[in-house]
């Protein structure tokens, strides 16, 4: 039987890391809730929205989806109406079954715990909460 590789076995520890690491938010009560387009705003001003957010629950309301990642569970999404440079990256618990529904332009409210922003306003262990589909024009 051959041996499994070190990069296998590195890749392996830290994928088993983070699903035991990470939270199911799903029962647990946030201990903020914001607009996406609140979020943003606060982080336009890193050290207000660290303050704020930054290792809290927080239940994200109209969050729209931005882009669908082809494989893992980043996600990017904006607010509805401040259309700025700073993206909201979410990635889901890992139990998290809905977000394979997602499409670009849905309106989703989740809960998560922030991480901070880098890039982007990070958002791990999230779990949908509600999705609203975009109207079709006929």
């Amino acid at each position: 039987m051959r041996k499994p590789s070190l990069p296998v076995l590195v890749l392996s520890a830290m994928t088993a890391m983070q699903a035991c690491g990470d939270p199911d938010l799903s029962d647990t009560k946030p201990d903020r809730t914001r607009d996406a387009d609140g979020i943003v705003k606060l982080y336009r001003n890193h050290e207000q929205g660290d303050w704020m957010l930054k290792g809290k629950v927080i239940l994200v309301r109209n969050a729209v989806v931005l882009d669908v990642p082809k494989s893992g569970s980043a996600f990017t999404l904006a607010g509805q109406t401040t259309l700025s440079p700073i993206p909201i990256t979410l990635r889901f618990h890992v139990s998290e079954k809905q977000m394979s529904r997602l499409t670009p332009g849905d309106l989703i409210a989740f809960k998560g715990i922030c991480t901070g922003m880098t890039e982007s306003i990070q958002f791990r262990s999230g779990v949908l909460m509600s999705v609203s589909k975009p109207l079709s024009l006929p």
